[in-house]
């Protein structure tokens, strides 16, 4: 695993760099985790009910920061960062109009962009 990206597209990343080595990747259908995904959950209709996990404004930080590192890397593939890019934008826009914590979370998610296009990685001190 790339300790460098430290929380966020860690499996996604280890995933595709094995891939463009040649190995292949399964999946088990049937597996079932035990996961809590954020630091809590509220339900949203939009086109359908979905259970949607608010994070700390921090945790948008390495999202955002680690998405840029991984559009650098060529064995990223152009579709999957295509998705990816489609998926920032809609946290940053659902976010940044219903999170309570809003203001920290954009200003989160934009300090990450700015560390991806640094090159910036690894984990990083907590900041307000």
């Amino acid at each position: 695993m790339d300790e460098s990206l430290f929380i966020d597209h860690v499996d996604t990343e280890w995933c595709f760099r094995a891939k463009a080595k040649g190995f292949q990747i399964f999946g088990v259908c049937d597996a079932v985790m035990t996961h809590a995904l954020g630091e809590h959950r509220k339900e949203f209709w939009f086109t359908r009910q979905r259970m949607v996990p608010f994070h700390s404004p921090f945790r948008y930080y390495y999202m955002f920061r680690n998405s840029v590192l991984l559009y650098r890397r060529s064995y990223m593939p152009l579709a999957w960062k295509l998705a990816d890019i489609q998926r920032c934008l809609k946290i940053a826009v659902f976010f940044g109009l219903v999170a309570p914590n809003r203001f920290a979370c954009l200003k989160m998610m934009a300090l990450g962009l700015i560390d991806g296009f640094k090159g910036v990685s690894g984990k990083k001190p907590e900041r307000p």
